[in-house]
């Protein structure tokens, strides 16, 4: 009889249990799809990149450097950063990485990229169709080097300056890189000086 009373009461506690064991594991999961559902906006326009969270909440917002040349992204080398939607496919950490910029005698610059390469995943699939010529792009459909990474020369930040790339003041990277994950979706929106361009009909190919 005792024993069947203390078997009575270990299903009944074991039942109570179940449902607080429930709420934790969909509190934890809800935590963590939070931390998984954050996404960034690059203006061209005014040169902004911000980072929302999964309410929309603006988490931070910082200055960037982003293509020399205006209008979406066409062919390799064409100077200018392409637009659409893309995701975060890698990051790197870009510390020791060398460039050389082959406009002054310094050579390769250690440090050229910053601290660390949010490498996206751009390719003709996820460019915007806003562009009236036939694209033509590198290897297997693909822009390869383009990323969201630093600088070693904060006096580029909030211009047109790259090949391509969205540069960042070095100590504004690391916090995005604190939010950074992969698959995360990073949008580039043109400037009107990018549509301009986008449709124009003597655009060089």
């Amino acid at each position: 009889m005792i024993r069947n009373k203390t078997l009575l009461w270990g299903l009944f506690i074991t039942l109570l249990a179940i449902p607080t064991f429930l709420s934790l594991y969909y509190y934890i999961k809800l935590e963590e799809s939070k931390r998984y559902a954050k996404f960034i906006i690059i203006e061209k326009d005014t040169r902004q990149l911000t980072i929302f969270d999964y309410q929309g909440i603006k988490l931070a917002a910082f200055e960037v450097g982003i293509g020399l040349n205006p209008g979406n992204k066409i062919k390799q080398g064409d100077m200018r950063t392409p637009e659409g939607v893309f995701p975060i496919v890698r990051i790197e950490e870009a510390s020791t990485w060398e460039y050389d910029f082959k406009d002054d005698d310094v050579g390769p610059i250690k440090g050229a990229y910053g601290p660390w390469f949010l490498r996206l995943n751009v390719s003709d699939k996820e460019l915007f169709s806003n562009s009236l010529n036939e694209r033509e792009f590198t290897t297997y459909s693909e822009f390869k080097g383009i990323g969201i990474h630093g600088t070693h020369d904060n006096s580029s930040i909030g211009t047109r300056v790259s090949k391509g790339c969205i540069r960042m003041r070095n100590h504004e990277l690391e916090i995005i890189k604190q939010h950074a994950y992969i698959g995360m979706q990073v949008v580039i929106l043109p400037s009107l000086a990018d549509v301009t361009e986008n449709y124009n009909p003597a655009i060089t190919k």
